[in-house]
């Protein structure tokens, strides 16, 4: 009856032991991931404080300089001056295009 006993025993502590390892290897397999995740929005807020720190950069030199105001304007907005001089180019051909020879 002992040995039963020690048999019932041993096979009750393997089992709780290999109830403990799989719930410590999905835990590990969780932390992992969450560990990647905070890797990842670490580097996206990285990027996003230093989209901010340049658009503020931008905002103060709009604010404080009124030809950064101007250079916008004629850039994006494509205003000018009374009295400007508008160059207006011809797109180039992306591809060069064959030359035709006359026939003699």
């Amino acid at each position: 009856m002992k040995s039963a006993f020690k048999y019932l025993l041993g096979a009750l502590f393997a089992l709780a032991f290999c109830v403990l390892a799989l719930a410590l290897l999905n835990a590990w397999n969780g932390l992992n991931r969450m560990k990647r995740k905070v890797d990842e929005l670490e580097a996206r807020l990285e990027e996003s404080n230093t989209l901010r720190a340049e658009l503020s950069q931008r905002i103060y030199e709009l604010k404080q300089n009124p030809w950064a105001v101007e250079k916008v304007a004629r850039e994006k907005g494509r205003l000018c001056r009374k009295g400007d001089l508008i160059f207006i180019y011809a797109e180039q051909p992306t591809e060069p295009q064959p030359i035709e020879q006359e026939a003699h």
